[in-house]
């Protein structure tokens, strides 16, 4: 460091004054392309931010030039504009003069470098644990040096750039004006002829392998698994049975449903992957085209209604076609040059706009490098899970009453015009988890009564009544607030006490009800509920609706 200043070891506290923010539901909002307004969520794509609103009111916004964060990521951002948040969030704000986009990439590294101490403990406890998060800073004349640390900043994305110049002329890219043939299949893309044609006719779809925990032994073989980062890539195995080889194409048809990548390297594929072998000759430009459609393709599904083989050698996808010895072929030539087109423009962009190194995840492939300006030595750890889950509140599958199928005293309890949930946990410990975070969770399934076939039902309970697994007499009401889908990840990150969660959760925030619960204990609720269907299994969430 420049003379007249140090390094100090300070308390975030000292720093920053952590607040929970004023939020509401997407619902609330209206979206829009031209709206101005960032809605942060508990997301860590797209810098936190869900989308674009437009400006609903100052009781709910927060100021920008500051560093919000999500209960689940536990990733930090810096917002540059005012902004609206969804549940789970809070905004720190500096207490300290300079603060700006460039500072606030410092302080970005280190608080993120404690995300996995975060993730740890309870929203309730979130800031007395970030308040006595340890930071080091430099400071000059007993106060924040920002000058030094903005420079130290834009040193770092000047090294940054060069690398990203010996990267890009190593790949050919030094020149970036797009050919003639590139420029008319841009311009062209509207009138060229498209057809739908089976994906089962463009590729032979195998089903991935199943492959146990025990069996996952560090190596250098990608693992492909369901999820949506990281090109598919869960781990790496030395594993060598049943190996994938390049030019393939890796979709999820469970977990993260659709989520489709071109795999430049052998690799083996979980039983949650299906691998798109072309039937024709393929590439990467021509794979990095066909990714588009089967993603569109692939958004109609969902865990509760997967996309399995059969279904996805059936659907058909819009491709650019042209006619040859007496049919309509795939135009080959015309993806690849379109493929081309947008890898110049975009690298283009990177050269204008962007000062980040580049990582090669395969060959000719680039991802944003969201490494760190601060070297705090970050490390991304990736844990497997099995999906043998212990019961817990709920079976897979719902069961739905009418209010004219119980007494009238207990219809009168709740005036019998309202949907409610009777849910149930199994330990004291998972009560305290649902009640701190003011969240309970039931699981989804592709089986009978699966979100879809009652996502209206969802969105009409209003009342949520939980009992003890092997106390069906103790009560508790809440006053349903919302529901979001979320998967095991975000549950994971928010401390549940499950050790093995299953994949996606339907959850429902509340707030405390007070209200007398003794007549339903005296009317045996719980217990004339499990006698309309006593073959249920234990557990499993009721709807009682009007």
């Amino acid at each position: 460091m420049k003379s007249g200043g140090e390094y100090r070891k300070c308390k975030a506290k000292t720093l920053f004054q952590i607040k929970g923010n004023p939020q509401l539901d997407k619902d609330s909002f209206v979206f829009g392309r031209y709206s101005t307004y960032p809605y942060f969520t508990r997301t860590v794509f797209n810098n936190g931010i869900l989308g674009y609103v437009d400006y609903l009111d100052e009781a709910h916004l927060i100021k920008g030039n500051s560093l919000a964060v999500g209960m689940i990521g536990m990733q930090f951002f810096y917002m540059k504009h005012d902004f609206y948040a969804g549940q789970f969030t809070k905004t720190a704000f500096p207490k300290f003069d300079g603060f700006n986009e460039k500072v606030a990439l410092w302080f970005i590294s280190w608080l993120n470098k404690s995300s996995k101490k975060f993730q740890g403990v309870l929203v309730r406890d979130f800031e007395s644990v970030f308040n006595d998060t340890e930071l080091i800073v430099p400071y000059k004349n007993n106060a924040v040096a920002v000058d030094y640390i903005e420079e130290y900043i834009e040193e770092f994305e000047n090294e940054r750039i060069r690398k990203l110049k010996s990267f890009l002329q190593k790949e050919g890219y030094v020149d970036c004006s797009l050919t003639t043939e590139e420029k008319n299949a841009l311009n062209n893309l509207n009138s060229v002829m498209m057809k739908e044609i089976p994906i089962g006719d463009l590729f032979k779809i195998c089903k991935g392998k199943r492959l146990t925990k025990a069996d996952m032994t560090p190596g250098d073989i990608r693992f492909i698994g369901a999820t949506a980062e990281n090109n598919g890539i869960t781990n790496k195995i030395s594993n060598d049975s049943h190996i994938h080889p390049s030019n393939t194409i890796t979709v999820t048809y469970n977990g993260s449903v659709g989520e489709a990548f071109y795999q430049t390297e052998q690799f083996w594929a979980s039983d949650d992957v299906n691998v798109l072998y072309s039937r024709h000759s393929i590439n990467e430009n021509l794979a990095l085209y066909y990714l588009a459609p089967i993603r569109k393709k692939g958004k109609g599904y969902a865990y509760s209604f997967k996309w399995t083989k059969e279904k996805m050698e059936k659907d058909s996808i819009w491709v650019p076609c042209k006619w040859d010895n007496n049919k309509y072929v795939c135009d080959n030539d015309f993806m690849e040059t379109y493929i081309s087109a947008i890898k110049k423009q975009y690298v283009a962009f990177l050269k204008r706009e962007i000062g980040f190194e580049q990582e090669i995840t395969g060959k000719g492939q680039l991802d944003l490098f969201d490494g760190n300006y601060v070297d705090t030595n970050v490390l991304e750890n990736h844990s497997f899970n099995s999906d043998n889950s212990s019961i817990w509140m709920a079976a897979e599958s719902f069961e739905c009453y009418k209010w004219d199928q119980l007494d009238q005293s207990i219809c009168d309890c709740f005036g019998g015009d309202k949907t409610i949930l009777v849910g149930c946990y199994k330990r004291k410990k998972h009560f305290e988890w649902i009640q701190s975070h003011q969240l309970y969770n039931i699981r989804l399934g592709n089986t009978k009564g699966s979100m879809e076939a009652n996502r209206k039902l969802f969105e009409s309970i209003s009342i949520l009544v939980l009992y003890e697994l092997e106390k069906p007499n103790k009560l508790s009401a809440f006053k349903v607030t919302g529901h979001q889908e979320m998967g095991k990840e975000e549950l994971v990150a928010m401390g549940y006490p499950n050790e093995n969660p299953r994949k996606n959760y339907m959850t429902f925030s509340f707030t405390p009800l007070e209200m007398d619960l003794s007549s339903l204990t005296e009317q045996h609720l719980i217990e004339r509920l499990i006698e309309l269907n006593p073959d249920v299994i234990k557990g499993t969430p009721v709807f009682i609706e009007p």
